[in-house]
């Protein structure tokens, strides 16, 4: 999936940028990036995450595992945000 997504920037040409740029926008001063009520999630993260490595764009890897390190081992989440968790910690480590 993402060999196929890394196509993204030549697919969005000269708009890559913006769209770099609304995504680290949405990245929080604690690490995680914002749902729609401005608070760090990790499903939201796992997009932010993904997308920027789609654009090859680098990542604040530190600050971001940062804040999911406050997360432990994921005891008390869902199945979706353990999920989401776990696509987090992978993304920022492939970096």
């Amino acid at each position: 999936m993402l060999q196929v997504a890394r196509v993204a920037p030549k697919a969005l040409g000269e708009s890559a940028e913006l769209v770099a740029a609304f995504l680290r926008s949405q990245l929080s001063a604690d690490g995680g990036f914002v749902d729609r009520n401005g608070k760090p999630d990790l499903y939201y993260s796992v997009f932010g995450i993904e997308g920027l490595v789609a654009l090859r764009e680098e990542l604040p890897s530190d600050s971001i595992a940062g804040w999911l390190e406050g997360h432990g081992d994921g005891e008390g989440l869902d199945f979706v945000h353990l999920c989401c968790l776990a696509r987090c910690w992978q993304g920022i480590e492939r970096e």
